[in-house]
């Protein structure tokens, strides 16, 4: 690979956290992009990566491409614009494209490579679309698979026995054909005097998916390269080598640089292989997520879309039937007694790590963090790069996790919503609830949406209880 003409200065600067990966072996290392070198990427570099994208042919590929921190040491580190594809010729494809559209000519310091996974995917991300089948009739009345029976062309939005619309509801969506696919309930929106429940977009989409699944090895996962890779050793050798022995451990961030960001990264590193809980658990988890609510077939009821304003924002808002109760928010404990979250505001994704709440069908109220900076996605049936946003959960994602929302910690505020993650891992990405507001907002007019307001009763607290 070539070699980088400039050097981007200060490059422990534009380091954050270390993703724990073995692709790149033990003699380098990858940090999460942040600071001036991510700041550069997305104003002047991303752009023009958009429209050099739009020239490649990608069949049924999917293409990720995203800035990381690759070196040695965090002070040798370079940023490194990744071409993540499983498939080798298209991501070849993409590569020469990138090179021959003179991006990398304007901005010397960076460099591009390519491999098969973005480093903070273990396994490969797919949309969390839910398990998906056909109803079929039964001489019980639970249904197909405990599905109630029920004539869902005269479906309502909403079950008569209305559940209210908390936070990890399981939604499930029909189509014409009777088969059926399960998300995750997230945020309430009130719209006029309408309120609606959102999930993911490809809930209401085609269930059968044209195409076959990607073809690749183990080894091809392992495959990486990237400009400057030779470079490496001959930056070893211009560094002193009397710097602290622990410094060298821990991601060979600088003393300076280690007290910086030692409160804020603590406990925020990627793991390996993320906690998995057992399957005993997730089924008693799911089972104390409450009631299902039916949508019925797209098309008989009004749902609105993400594909206007904001291409790829991927959300679909249910509406549901009078004002529920109890919305938006977000029990840390099982306890009254303990703190709750109430999402009343959006939160802008953050330019440093923050500890995250997600609440998701397989396992409830669940923690973790939130990175800084985009991962582009690029489709065959995309009309441009969709912007997602890595979070990574203390437990597990499963199959119908799409759709959960993500808030912060200590504010409450709304963050996204998952779309899509590596299925028994930690590892999830959202879409922006900033933006998917601005087009909600574009499509029913600024002053009539919010988020919509809890109206649960208040429990009082007894004499003497905290």
């Amino acid at each position: 690979m070539p070699s980088l003409r400039k050097k981007w200065p200060e490059p422990e600067l534009s380091c954050g956290s270390q993703i724990t990966t073995t692709r790149l072996g033990r003699a380098r290392s990858v940090w999460w992009a942040h600071g001036p070198a991510l700041e550069r990427f997305e104003k002047d570099i991303e752009p023009r990566i958009g429209v050099a994208l739009m020239n490649v042919e990608l069949g049924y590929s999917e293409i990720y491409y995203r800035l990381y921190m690759i070196g040695k040491r965090a002070e040798l580190s370079k940023p490194i614009i990744m071409i993540c594809c499983t498939d080798p010729q298209i991501r070849s494809n993409v590569e020469s494209s990138i090179r021959q559209c003179g991006v990398l000519e304007d901005h010397p310091e960076f460099g591009l490579g390519a491999c098969a996974l973005p480093f903070e995917q273990p396994t490969p991300a797919r949309p969390l679309g839910g398990q998906a089948g056909v109803l079929t009739a039964t001489t019980d009345d639970g249904g197909a698979f405990g599905l109630r029976k029920r004539s869902f062309a005269g479906a309502a939005a909403a079950d008569t026995e209305d559940p209210g619309a908390p936070l990890g509801l399981k939604i499930t969506t029909f189509d014409a054909t009777g088969q059926y696919r399960t998300t995750t309930g997230g945020v309430v929106v009130k719209a006029g005097s309408t309120y609606y429940q959102m999930t993911v977009k490809h809930a209401a989409s085609e269930l059968a998916i044209p195409g076959l699944e990607p073809n690749y090895s183990a080894s091809d996962l392992e495959e990486v390269h990237f400009d400057g890779q030779s470079d490496d050793d001959a930056d070893e050798d211009e560094v002193d080598g009397d710097e602290d022995e622990e410094t060298m451990t821990r991601g060979s961030l600088t003393p300076r640089r280690l007290v910086d960001d030692q409160d804020q990264l603590d406990g925020l590193t990627t793991p390996t292989y993320p906690l998995i809980r057992h399957q005993s658990d997730l089924r008693r988890r799911r089972e104390d997520q409450g009631k299902t609510r039916f949508v019925p077939p797209p098309g008989l009821e009004p749902m609105f879309c993400g594909d206007g304003s904001g291409p790829g924002l991927n959300y679909v808002l249910v509406p549901l039937v009078g004002q529920p109760k109890g919305v938006n928010e977000v029990q840390l404990r099982k306890s009254r007694s303990q703190p709750t979250l109430s999402i009343q505001a959006l939160a802008e994704i953050p330019a440093r790590p923050r500890r995250i709440v997600a609440v998701t069908r397989s396992s409830g109220v669940d923690f973790g963090s939130i990175r800084p900076g985009a991962t582009y996605l690029r489709t065959a049936n995309s009309s441009a790069p969709q912007k997602l946003y890595a979070v990574h959960l203390d437990s597990a994602v499963f199959e119908g996790d799409c759709g959960s929302a993500v808030i912060d910690q200590e504010t409450g505020g709304l963050y996204g919503h998952i779309v899509r993650g590596c299925p028994r891992t930690g590892t999830a990405y959202i879409v922006s609830a900033g933006e998917i507001f601005r087009d909600i907002k574009d499509r029913f007019g600024a002053g009539v949406v919010s988020i919509a307001p809890s109206n649960r009763p208040r429990v009082a607290s007894k004499p003497g209880t905290k």
